[in-house]
């Protein structure tokens, strides 16, 4: 089990929401501390998040999840990342932070 998880609600974003997520990982890849894994709520209606995870498998522990549940709004979305959280501090982090 991660020390963190940290939880990502995503969604596309208006066609930027594979760039924020790519930005929050570069930030992640930077970080000393590297004992978490990073859990994915989606409410995107394409695959580019999911796609964008699976070949950043390779750098992170991620745990990808499909949201079909109030699709559209914020606290559905957060919810489901937390509710996948593994780890025993689960940190929220929105995709444009």
């Amino acid at each position: 089990m991660p020390e963190i998880s940290i939880c990502i609600p995503t969604y596309e974003f208006k066609g930027e929401g594979v760039k924020f997520v790519s930005e929050l990982f570069d930030t992640l890849r930077k970080q000393t501390f590297q004992d978490f894994n990073i859990i994915i709520s989606d409410h995107s209606i394409d695959d580019e998040i999911y796609n964008f995870c699976e070949k950043s498998s390779e750098d992170f522990e991620i745990i990808y999840v499909r949201n079909v549940n109030g699709r559209g709004n914020l606290g559905p979305n957060t919810n489901c990342a937390i509710e996948h959280g593994t780890g025993r501090i689960l940190k929220i982090v929105y995709q444009d932070d």
